[in-house]
């Protein structure tokens, strides 16, 4: 599926995205600076209020182009995305308006500087596991085929889409696999250039070992996150003043509501907090609210009901489907995964929203300052205790992964107010400096060491997830279809015919059981099996051992390789 879509040319697999996304850019400040635009809301802040809202409108066409299943659609917008691109090329003089009385001093240079190998990451080719095994994946799937007769055996991770897959649309009609990720990073420039006065907001998100994570995944969590500040601020602030202010913000949540499922949890505090800020318009407000629904979160709603027979899939199975093992699986899957429930007893899981606890660890943490932070009960009180009641929460549904923090963490770093010189700023720069190094050093080996403007391949297959063991994979469908315990989740690099271990457990199928295995291999029609040993294979079944393969579990941490290896049989199930 990757290789019918995304250039394997590397300026070609960027560029359509950049020239999108900064082309919006333009318009964006354009729009809020031209002296004949008559329609003035929010203050200096209405860049990110376009910027925002395109991407809101077209998630609202996405959504009803899948459901009424008008694909040819999606692959026309390419030229009409190119032709606004270029003409929005004009604008740029209004961009250089805004930004030309930014004094450039040292720590501003730093943090340009920084900001450019920022850049030169997110146009990296897609690398982290995640996007391979859900978001890009899904988004392409949907591209090419919608979400009809989805065999949920081996998607079962579809089941958790929301619009954060449906904007990634963007990727496969722009053929470019980085989509994300940029978007990622101009929606944290965007919000530095409109609040360019709060300088240390600025140093200490850039200083954030998770940036790193954040910049380079196409999961538009840093995206979505900086809108919940944004719509923090219009609140905490009290800049939303009229009706047509009050109709913006509310469109903005219900989109920022959008865009994960368990953003859900997040909005309704915002929600509540906004309607006792301005109970005067409480009327207005409900009715805006039921519009704003209807438009943004009714249709992707109807999208999961009519394809998966649940909106909120995989959640409440037993009360919008029919208690499908599949559903229940992955809803349970989705609460455990790397949380606290199975694994409280864990000192280490506590310890890494602040401070990494192992080496491969390094970007994966919001650094001590958040913990300083958090405890600063001046600061939550200030907030209203949003940040505390964020991650309370986030710990309710049993998460405990750093990126789950994030709003927490922006709501926090945007307020501090004090600019003295203590040890806070001390372990800022310690953090930037180390960003700075990590940085070097991943753009090395990228650029230079794996060539990846002129070799796009020998760069995927050293730093993303499963790109070099699934085009092993894909050569031993000639036998037929093939299972694999080397690897337990889908892959956008797998052709059709490929069953990994997580195709098993979603039924709960133990890999353990022979007769359980046999039968699953007879269902499926597998041909060849994937795996160190034999001790799994029922003695029904003839085998001869056809090769044996080294399989590189690649990462874009490159502080983490691991090459294993493995055998692959050749199955005869006719005595079975």
């Amino acid at each position: 599926m990757y290789e019918l879509v995304y250039s394997e040319n590397f300026f070609y697999n960027f560029f359509p995205s950049f020239l999108l996304i900064f082309s919006l850019t333009l318009v964006s400040f354009y729009k809020s600076n031209s002296t004949r635009n008559n329609l003035q809301i929010l203050g200096k802040s209405r860049p990110i209020i376009i910027f925002y809202g395109f991407f809101a409108l077209s998630t609202i066409i996405f959504n009803f182009l899948i459901i009424s299943e008008n694909f040819d659609i999606l692959k026309i917008l390419k030229f009409f995305l190119f032709s606004f691109s270029i003409i929005s090329l004009f604008y740029i003089k209004f961009l250089i308006n805004y930004i030309k009385d930014i004094k450039i001093n040292r720590d501003k240079f730093l943090i340009l500087f920084l900001l450019i190998l920022f850049f030169l990451i997110s146009i990296l080719p897609l690398s982290d596991a995640d996007s391979i095994a859900v978001h890009l994946r899904a988004a392409t799937h949907i591209f090419f085929n919608g979400l009809k007769n989805l065999d949920f055996t081996l998607n079962h991770e579809f089941l958790s889409i929301s619009n954060t897959e449906i904007l990634l649309l963007f990727s496969p009609i722009l053929k470019s696999d980085n989509f994300g990720s940029q978007l990622n990073l101009f929606s944290l420039i965007i919000f530095i250039l409109v609040f360019r006065n709060k300088f240390s907001f600025v140093q200490f998100i850039v200083s954030c070992p998770l940036i790193l994570f954040l910049i380079s995944t196409q999961k538009l969590q840093l995206f979505f996150g900086i809108l919940y500040l944004y719509l923090f601020i219009l609140v905490f602030e009290k800049k939303i003043k009229s009706k047509l202010e009050i109709f913006v913000f509310l469109f903005l949540l219900a989109f920022y509501t959008s865009g994960k499922i368990n953003y859900v949890l997040f909005s309704i505090p915002l929600y509540l907090y906004y309607l006792l800020s301005y109970k005067n318009f409480f009327k207005f407000n409900i009715i805006v609210s039921f519009s704003v629904f209807v438009i943004i979160l009714l249709p992707i709603y109807f999208l999961k009901f009519k394809y998966f027979g649940n909106p909120i899939a995989p959640f409440f199975d037993n009360i919008f489907g029919s208690s499908r093992i599949i559903f229940q699986e992955y809803e349970q899957s989705l609460k455990n995964s790397q949380g606290w429930l199975n694994n409280f007893r864990d000192i280490s899981i506590y310890i890494k929203p602040f401070l990494p606890t192992k080496l491969s660890d390094a970007t994966n943490t919001l650094g001590l300052i958040f913990l300083l932070f958090f405890f600063n009960f001046k600061l939550q009180k200030k907030l209203n205790y949003f940040p505390f009641l964020l991650t309370v929460l986030v710990l309710a549904t049993g998460q405990i992964l750093p990126r789950y923090y994030l709003e927490a963490f922006l709501l926090l770093v945007f307020f501090y107010n004090n600019n003295k010189k203590n040890f806070i700023f001390f372990l800022q720069y310690v953090q930037f400096i180390f960003i700075a190094i990590v940085c070097s050093i991943f753009i090395y080996l990228s650029y230079f060491k794996s060539n990846v403007v002129f070799n796009k391949d020998y760069f995927m297959k050293n730093f993303s997830y499963g790109y070099s063991n699934f085009s092993k994979y894909n050569q031993y469908l000639e036998h037929g279809n093939v299972f694999l315990t080397s690897d337990g989740r889908g892959s956008i690099f797998s052709k059709q015919g490929l069953f990994h271990r997580t195709s098993l457990e979603i039924q709960k199928i133990k890999l353990d059981n022979p007769k359980e295995l046999t039968l699953f291999f007879k269902k499926n029609n597998i041909n060849v099996y994937i795996s160190k040993d034999d001790k799994y294979i029922s003695d029904c079944i003839n085998y001869n051992i056809i090769e044996n393969i080294n399989l590189r579990y690649a990462r874009r941490n490159f502080l983490v390789k691991k090459i294993d290896s493995f055998n692959v049989y050749k199955i005869d199930l006719s005595q079975c």
